[in-house]
């Protein structure tokens, strides 16, 4: 009985094999001498995207790219190939000018850098003068020419700068239309450095000699940019729409992949492998072991001092309720505190809890004016003091410009860590 069955299975792969060969052969032969008819080819593309000459299945078009359905180092496979070349010219003519006059809506940008048109490739972001300004090449149409592709080409880069637009109004704003070069001083170069790093910039280790009149900060904020204690950020470039396209944008510029922060993180635990350049394009900044949203950090900064002032003196309390609003639990809020310059001023004797914080001192010396201005050229932008150079003796001018005549110097300034 085991003899029996294999006879048949050899008989049954036998025959499969036949049939297999006589259609191959029939396939072949039909594509064959349709390819030496003068008139044009039957050619059916289904919905599927399969493509169809003369009856037979030769491949498939994805996008603007045919994959035809066997080698093309076997004699049936050129032949395929050629009846699909043949055949899938005019089809991707076609396509092309389809998406010539395509609305917006139906192209995507999907996480690769490529814009799908009916949920295929036709298109992929190549690098251009600056990580806001990418080039666009065609993805595929290998059939056709150069200048049969072009107007599809132009029509993919005329979408792509559209959206990059609409996603990022502010970073348009500064990149196309130069709005930042009405700005003057500081507002200027913060202006600038926030469109180089993408959605926010560390203020932290500044020259806080160097500081924004509230003129300025309004200038900046009826730009799009937030610039407070702590960090300099583009509220609309925190959404998660913005992020993953600067992200996009970020790893075609730079040619490798860039890190995309967790959407609608408040805060999210550092893992060691996120760069401060990335940290800084997804609109974050590092406090300890947490990367936390520049927005977020400001209002806590914000909760801070006002906690600060409330107390009336160097050593107050912080409640671990402030932590939410951050999103930080327990084990990392101490390493956040310290972040905002934050010390221990007071620890339980048996718990080394602390009960108390104090804003630490920062040891640094005080340039003259004349050598902070020249520093600042230095740096290719021409920045000064907006209060001019400190007087000697320790009094500084009040926030709105005016003298402050009889008002008592202060030794701290808790808006200021």
């Amino acid at each position: 009985q085991d003899r029996t069955r294999e006879i048949e299975d050899s008989l049954s792969d036998a025959l499969h094999e036949a049939l297999t060969a006589r259609f191959v052969d029939r396939r072949t032969t039909a594509l064959l001498a349709s390819l030496k008819k003068d008139d044009a080819l039957v050619t059916e593309l289904t919905p599927e995207g399969d493509v169809r000459v003369e009856g037979h299945v030769v491949g498939r078009l994805k996008g603007l790219t045919f994959e035809p359905v066997l080698d093309t180092r076997t004699l049936e496979g050129k032949a395929v190939r050629g009846a699909g070349q043949a055949a899938v010219r005019p089809l991707i003519l076609e396509r092309l000018s389809l998406m010539m006059g395509a609305p917006g809506e139906s192209f995507r940008l999907n996480d690769e850098g490529e814009i799908e048109y009916i949920g295929s490739p036709v298109g992929r972001l190549v690098k251009g003068a600056g990580w806001m300004s990418p080039r666009v090449e065609i993805a595929g149409a290998a059939e056709v020419g150069p200048n049969e592709r072009e107007p599809a080409r132009l029509r993919l880069e005329e979408w792509m700068t559209a959206e990059i637009v609409r996603v990022l109004p502010t970073h348009a704003r500064l990149a196309n239309e130069k709005a930042g070069d009405a700005l003057e001083g500081l507002a200027r170069g913060i202006a600038f450095r926030v469109l180089e790093s993408g959605a926010a910039v560390d203020l932290r280790q500044d020259d806080q000699s160097l500081r924004l009149t509230p003129e300025q900060r309004e200038a900046l904020k009826a730009i799009g940019i937030r610039a407070g204690r702590v960090a300099a950020h583009v509220p609309d470039a925190q959404k998660p729409a913005a992020q993953r396209m600067i992200a996009i944008l970020r790893a075609v510029a730079n040619g490798q992949p860039f890190p995309l922060a967790p959407e609608g993180a408040g805060s999210f635990a550092l893992d060691g492998t996120w760069p401060e350049d990335g940290l800084a394009a997804n609109g974050y900044l590092r406090f300890g072991r947490r990367a936390v949203r520049a927005d977020l950090a400001e209002r806590l900064g914000w909760e801070l001092a006002k906690r600060r002032k409330e107390a009336g003196k160097n050593a107050f309390v912080i409640e671990i309720d402030l932590a939410s609003v951050v999103s930080c639990p327990a084990d990392d809020w101490p390493a956040v505190l310290k972040g905002f310059g934050l010390t221990p001023a007071e620890k339980d004797k048996e718990t080394s809890a602390v009960l108390s914080w104090r804003y630490a001192s920062r040891a640094r010396s005080e340039p003259r004016s004349e050598d902070r201005v020249q520093a600042a050229s230095s740096n290719g932008r021409a920045l000064k003091s907006p209060r001019g150079p400190k007087p000697q003796g320790g009094r500084a001018s009040s926030h709105n410009g005016r003298g402050g005549g009889g008002a008592p110097s202060r030794q701290i300034d808790p808006d200021n860590p």
